[in-house]
């Protein structure tokens, strides 16, 4: 019920909010870095937050756990400064402050990456005093890999989609009945968005982008939704497999700060070099450009599962994610030919 709930509310406010958006400045205009084509909406964060908050609340009533609250909170936050970004164009470390603050209402409810391996593990990887910061630093990668591979219509929409339903049977699977259904409130919502965001027959744009607001909520989801999956005595899941649960935004991010450091530029330099671009410059169409990150994102995530279940150490799964981060990379590199992707437009800044 409380997923119907998310589909519906979030259906409703995407519908309600793109006749608003103009009046709110929420409109998304083609000008410098921007690929599209046609003013846009970027309404996607706030309807799918609008569908998290009641469904959520009415899913743990009379009483909220404080993870899930934290979660609410801090959304709440990311929101905020990610509307304020997409009227205003905020300065990034404005946006890096908020996004940390983010993650310490994360940690201040409960949701803390204490350790990289099961309690149970013969070779305990806990985190000590490193517990707090390392959260941080993941929880803020993390929503700015979102925020980077936002480049397409739906594909960002569709990975944590597909994340977060898959996540949602995993800890079916662990008995945390709970978060199972919380999982698929967030999957409904953003499945709802997604109705009015992937290009269709007869329908060559999108209707509306996520926004700021919107791939920040997101990445804040998967994080949460990876903490809670991963941590605690409950857990079944071990901590080292949730790098191969959420890969392709983690590759993608990482590969880019990489190339740009070794070029001697900053990480938040222009370029065409995410994962998409390389896709549409060798003349995929954007919704072939979905199909293949979705279905690559989810390969990656099945062979780190699959990994697990054949008993491979947290060490070796790691190890694993780290070689598949270097051959990503390597072809990355091998896709970019003569180079002309890494000179762009002087004001992209994904």
């Amino acid at each position: 019920m409380s997923s119907f709930v998310a589909f519906a509310v979030s259906a409703v406010c995407c519908r309600l909010l793109l006749g608003w958006a103009e009046g709110l400045r929420l409109v998304d205009h083609p000008i410098g870095r921007k690929d599209h084509e046609h003013p846009t909406p970027v309404i996607g964060g706030i309807a799918i937050y609008a569908a998290l908050l009641p469904a959520l609340l009415s899913l743990a009533w009379p009483s909220l756990d404080p993870a899930t609250l934290g979660m609410l909170i801090a959304g709440a936050m990311l929101i905020g400064v990610g509307v304020a970004d997409d009227v205003l164009d905020l300065p990034w470390p404005a946006r890096i402050l908020v996004q940390c603050g983010s993650a310490l209402v994360l940690c201040a409810c409960g949701s803390v990456l204490l350790s990289l391996s099961l309690s149970s593990a013969v070779l305990p990887l806990s985190l000590g005093i490193f517990a707090i910061p390392f959260t941080v630093f993941a929880v803020v990668g993390l929503i700015n890999a979102v925020n980077m591979i936002d480049g397409v219509d739906g594909l960002a929409g569709s990975i944590v989609a597909s994340t977060l339903a898959l996540m949602s049977a995993l800890a079916y699977g662990t008995d945390k009945l709970a978060l199972c259904a919380q999982l698929l409130v967030g999957a409904s919502a953003v499945l709802a968005f997604l109705g009015f965001n992937l290009r269709m027959p007869g329908r060559p744009k999108a209707l509306t982008f996520l926004g700021n607001s919107g791939s920040a909520l997101l990445g804040l989801m998967l994080a949460w939704a990876a903490i809670e999956l991963t941590q605690g005595p409950a857990a079944r899941i071990t901590p080292a497999v949730a790098p191969w649960l959420v890969a392709l935004p983690i590759l993608d991010c990482l590969t880019l700060i990489g190339r740009r450091l070794a070029g001697g530029r900053s990480p938040f330099a222009a370029d065409r070099l995410h994962f998409h671009h390389l896709l549409l410059d060798r003349g995929l169409s954007v919704p072939k450009v979905v199909v293949a990150g979705t279905a690559l994102h989810l390969a990656l995530a099945g062979a780190g599962l699959g990994l697990m279940a054949l008993g491979a150490s947290d060490l070796w799964l790691i190890g694993g994610f780290l070689v598949v981060l270097g051959t990503y990379a390597l072809i990355a590199v091998g896709m970019l030919g003569s180079g002309q992707a890494v000179e762009a437009d002087p004001e992209l800044v994904k």
